[in-house]
């Protein structure tokens, strides 16, 4: 990592300074949401670290998300476990039987960015919450090819996804899943791999993003 912080000098995303990837003095700017936020239908809650519209946190998110950055993730996983203590508990809290699912991204994204930037946060995830066991059983269909972020109308947006999802044969979740994206908007993304999960005997479904925006 030195070496490559050699050859390619780490710049804050967000004020270009040089130093870090991500600086502390940004992290410390972005408004933290400390509670869950309305959740898709078929999620029992939302849980996000901050607010698409804040231009700091907005900023790692593209980062990572739009040209592969993926050196921002020390400091992200910083910042989000700042956020994790700050919360007294979680809805999933004494839960036994509990898995993690990243919201897979389709499979031409993932072609042309190379990596899915979902599995990076659910990694990041997995980390600060070490008790959860990590699934990779959902999958998803190619669809159409239109990345929900060009879509504005919230009724597209469900029909966009609609039926995406899938799971892989012969696997058996837990009674209790947590699913994981970066952004939650309109929330059907989310709520499409909720029903998917509740078919295949899930009971308890949680949510979890970097951020929500409208």
């Amino acid at each position: 990592m030195k070496l490559l912080d050699f050859l390619f000098p780490p710049f804050c995303v967000s004020c270009q300074r040089d130093g870090d990837w991500w600086c502390a003095d940004c992290r410390s700017k972005v408004e933290l949401c400390l509670r869950p936020v309305p959740a898709p239908n078929g999620v029992d809650a939302l849980y996000v670290v901050g607010y698409y519209h804040d231009p700091m946190l907005r900023a790692v998110i593209h980062a990572l998300k739009f040209r592969g950055t993926t050196a921002v993730t020390a400091s992200l996983g910083v910042h989000v476990s700042c956020w994790r203590k700050m919360i007294a508990s979680f809805d999933w809290d004494g839960s036994s039987d509990i898995g993690v699912q990243h919201l897979p991204a389709t499979p031409v994204r993932v072609r042309d960015r190379g990596f899915d930037q979902s599995i990076v946060i659910c990694d990041l995830f997995c980390s600060i919450f070490p008790e959860v066991r990590r699934f990779q059983g959902l999958r998803r269909c190619a669809g159409s090819g239109i990345a929900q972020s060009t879509i504005d109308h919230s009724d597209l947006r469900t029909a966009n996804v609609h039926q995406m999802f899938y799971c892989a044969k012969d696997v058996v979740f837990p009674r209790t899943m947590i699913l994981v994206d970066d952004v939650v908007t309109t929330g059907a993304t989310m709520r499409d791999a909720a029903r998917v999960l509740r078919e295949h005997g899930v009971e308890r479904i949680y949510g979890f993003a970097l951020a929500v925006g409208a």
